[in-house]
């Protein structure tokens, strides 16, 4: 007697959905455990595959066309035969965008099963928490475990996810790499260190996965940053400088309201995430019985991103880099091929827009330097 059991990484009812569900009174979107996009299960295949969910179900207790169904769910991922090795909650979907969720529980189990630390910082738990008005980003913010994320990107290739470029990925200047994938509708921004704390990036992320609290994305177990830690960072995300882009700032009172809203406990987290300096005015106002002290310390990132322009925001970084950071950062841009219309330097960006717009010699520069470090290989 064969036993079979529903899986996936994530489910997400779909029923009455006019857009995934067709109208369907029983519909689900399912994402399976084998690297593929998620699946759309039509009436039928919903009801069959639900029987399946909290314990297995015996093949003599079903059809000839249902045994022929489980057998195709085996194949594509969403069914195993036994036990099944993990629990999936069924529910309507907390998020607007279907996508988005099931990107969310992929990344958490992925997680899980390779035992990466993680946490999602941004997004639908900002919404859930009050701290902001949209449902949730367009893109999808985790912050990986700053030893492993090498390893995060390897095992999300299968699922279709690339980096846009690693050039900065192992450099202080960089926070995060983007990850693209064509069938799933948003990125995945994945952090190695938050700005605004003075601690280096392992000792910053190892003060913020002890305040973490978890929740249910597509029916799996997500970690999410607890309040008083979501306070924080979406302070430190709307006080950031960005005077380069010519963006402003948040409002120091918007931000001591948000510092508020993580209640109490937010002043201890600020000070174990050491970001009390860059935060401190909005801390003052916010809890004005609070101990709050300076340390007169900024991030560094918070100096160069204060620079009027992109030309002394990149010396300052550049300055900061080690020899074999320049070296390879030199070897990818010379490498990088110019773009169309570079006088306009139109779409191009960081510091290849710095060359092209002071150098007007920069083909020649670049040809001549290419050769050079081809010699150097």
């Amino acid at each position: 007697m064969k036993l079979w059991q529903s899986i996936g990484f994530g489910v997400v009812e779909t029923s009455g959905d006019a857009k995934y569900g067709n109208g369907a009174q029983d519909s689900l979107v399912v994402l399976p455990v084998l690297p593929a996009p998620p699946l759309m299960l039509n009436e039928a295949a919903s009801k069959l595959w639900l029987k399946g969910v909290d314990s297995p179900v015996s093949e003599e207790n079903m059809n000839a066309d249902e045994s022929q169904m489980i057998s195709e769910f085996v194949d594509v991922g969403i069914a195993c035969q036994g036990q099944a090795e993990y629990a999936l909650r069924v529910s309507k979907p907390v998020m607007t965008s279907i996508e988005h969720e099931l990107v969310y529980a992929l990344i958490a189990r992925m997680c899980v099963q390779h035992s990466i630390e993680y946490v999602f910082v941004k997004g639908p738990i900002q919404y859930e928490y009050g701290l902001r008005d949209r449902k949730h980003s367009a893109d999808v913010d985790v912050w990986i475990d700053p030893n492993r994320i090498q390893e995060f990107l390897t095992v999300m290739e299968p699922w279709g996810w690339s980096a846009d470029s690693e050039r900065w990925l192992h450099s202080q200047f960089n926070h995060s790499v983007t990850l693209n994938a064509s069938t799933w509708g948003c990125q995945i921004d994945v952090h190695r260190y938050f700005p605004g704390s003075t601690m280096p990036p392992t000792d910053a992320f190892v003060a913020v996965i002890g305040w973490r609290d978890t929740v249910h994305y597509a029916g799996a177990e997500a970690l999410v940053l607890s309040k008083p830690a979501a306070a924080v960072f979406f302070a430190l995300h709307g006080l950031r400088p960005e005077s380069r882009h010519r963006k402003k700032t948040m409002a120091r009172s918007d931000a001591a309201v948000a510092l508020e809203l993580g209640g109490p406990e937010t002043v201890r987290f600020s000070k174990e995430f050491a970001c009390t300096d860059v935060l401190f005015d909005a801390l003052v106002e916010a809890f004005p019985d609070e101990s709050i002290d300076r340390t007169n310390r900024l991030p560094e990132d918070w100096k160069w991103r204060s620079e009027s322009n992109w030309v002394r925001a990149y010396f300052m970084i550049l300055k900061s880099l080690k020899p074999r950071e320049w070296f390879g950062f030199l070897k990818d841009v010379v490498r990088a091929p110019a773009p169309a219309g570079s006088s306009g330097v139109s779409g191009v960006s960081g510091f290849k827009r710095i060359i092209y717009r002071v150098s007007p010699q920069w083909t020649k520069a670049k040809t001549a330097l290419n050769r050079y470090l081809n010699r150097k290989l």
